[in-house]
């Protein structure tokens, strides 16, 4: 059983929960057993000025969630799942999450945030087979700086936008936002 405090961005750590259940007890507590399904999840963060505020990560079949996370409970498959855990752990959507947050993250905020539409482009597909790796390996610099580029030109923004928004996240290393700036210049540039 996993709680919002066991999810970090791209990351569900299952091995340190204190807390376990049955597979038979999850089955009769949890009769739709949407639990034997991997499924995104973000957590309940309380406070704008945290590193982030919207952390995501895809949670692995036969893992039971707390009130503390909330879980995508429209069927996806995996691909366009991994899309959307990019777009939530992004620079991008974090800026607009902080300036329309109040006191928690609601999943009113979260269900009517601009997400990008689901196309299948090569660029989606790309974004989501980073997220897959960032999730699967872990946070690897070259990997996240390109992920954060390729949403940010996801979302349409201009280098002097994305600039912005990075400097809003003083709390993430500058060499981390430098890195994001200079693959987005890098993408632009190749075209």
């Amino acid at each position: 059983v996993i709680e919002g405090k066991h999810i970090q961005p791209f990351a569900a750590d299952t091995a340190a929960p204190r807390f376990r259940i049955t597979a038979a007890a999850a089955r009769n507590a949890l009769p739709q057993r949407t639990f034997e399904q991997s499924r995104l999840a973000y957590r309940d963060v309380s406070a704008v000025s945290n590193r982030q505020s919207l952390i995501a990560a895809i949670v692995p079949s036969n893992v039971v969630t707390t009130h503390t996370l909330f879980c995508l409970k429209t069927p996806l498959d995996l691909t366009r799942q991994h899309f959307l855990c990019a777009c939530f752990n992004s620079f991008i959507l974090n800026a607009i999450v902080r300036m329309l947050m109040g006191g928690h993250l609601t999943t009113s905020l979260v269900e009517g945030l601009p997400v990008p539409c689901w196309t299948g482009s090569k660029r989606q597909r790309r974004i989501a087979r980073l997220s897959g790796l960032i999730s699967a390996n872990g946070v690897s610099s070259p990997a996240a700086a390109r992920l954060q580029a390729l949403v940010a030109i996801e979302y349409g923004i201009d280098v002097a936008t994305f600039s912005k928004v990075l400097a809003g996240f003083p709390l993430i290393p500058e060499s981390e936002r430098d890195r994001a700036r200079a693959g987005f210049e890098d993408i632009l540039m190749r075209g």
